[in-house]
């Protein structure tokens, strides 16, 4: 006897948005899912205009979530997916709103959770395989691999939010997302408290989706950096310097990121992207990061 696929629905965080692009998704996903949850992650007037309001209104297939404050990646998420949750779906795909998704990826996922469900390895999350976008010059993140590959299934030490998809029963087990870290890091904090809880994570190699890390890259020695702004840098330092204290964060993680940030900020330095004083708030970042909650 078939089984039948989980309801699924897909999430999105929208703040001051390219609104061509995000109804360019919005039309593909409108023949993949039966709902799309938006969080809107401000007022009116500081997230979206508005006629950028009225517009995403006017989808009967979109359901708006709108914070009175800018309260952050984590919170959105955290949002969305209860939102899902009530609503009667079982899983949620998470995506930008300038990602670039292509028709039938958000079946593909689910279907390949399936694959890997029914051989008992709990799957929390699984997401595509990240690649750089054909018109960026950034960095597309990588994944460390565990373990041989079930087809064209990886397991991974952690996936990235962007294209996600999420067991929400895994979810409300794991616990929300972190939102102490807001940006930077949640989706690596999550992956790793997940696994820590018996869960695996996985990305499928076989469903290429295109991302767009940064600005650019800068280099120093044999080592791509993506070129991020000043502020997306110091929340990315002060995320990782928090997720030092976290003891689910796996040693080996901990170790790279050490090593990995303060080069980053070299390379920022001697190529000439770092503004005066970055260096310096970059240390004032990271010890705030290391001072902060984290309590999961």
């Amino acid at each position: 006897m078939r089984v039948a696929e989980p309801s699924i629905a897909v999430a999105i965080t929208v703040y001051r948005p390219d609104l061509a692009i995000l109804h360019r998704t919005l039309a593909v996903l409108r023949a993949s899912v039966p709902a799309v949850f938006l969080f809107i992650d401000g007022p009116v007037g500081e997230a979206v205009t508005t006629d950028e309001l009225a517009s995403l209104q006017a989808m009967p297939w979109v359901r708006i979530i709108q914070s009175d404050r800018n309260v952050g990646i984590a919170a959105g998420l955290n949002r969305l997916a209860a939102a899902a949750g009530k609503n009667g779906f079982s899983r949620l795909v998470f995506f930008d709103q300038d990602s670039d998704v292509g028709i039938g990826l958000v079946a593909d996922l689910s279907a390949a959770m399936s694959r890997i469900a029914v051989k008992g390895r709990r799957p929390a999350a699984l997401g595509p395989l990240p690649i750089s976008a054909l018109d960026s010059a950034t960095k597309a993140p990588t994944y460390r691999e565990f373990g041989p590959r079930v087809g064209s299934l990886a397991d991974v030490a952690y996936l990235i939010v962007s294209g996600c998809c999420i067991d929400l029963d895994a979810w409300r087990d794991v616990g929300p997302f972190l939102e102490d870290l807001c940006m930077d890091g949640v989706d690596l904090e999550w992956s790793f408290r997940a696994r820590k809880r018996g869960y695996s994570l996985w990305c499928d190699t076989a469903s290429p989706m295109p991302h767009r890390v940064g600005t650019g890259t800068v280099r120093l020695g044999p080592i791509i950096f993506p070129l991020q702004g000043e502020k997306r840098m110091l929340n990315y330092v002060r995320s990782q310097a928090l997720m030092l204290r976290l003891p689910h964060v796996p040693l080996w993680w901990k170790i790279r990121s050490s090593l990995y940030v303060p080069l980053q900020l070299l390379a920022f330095a001697i190529r000439g992207h770092a503004p005066r004083g970055m260096v310096r708030r970059a240390i004032m970042s990271a010890r705030d990061g290391f001072s902060a909650g984290g309590g999961q």
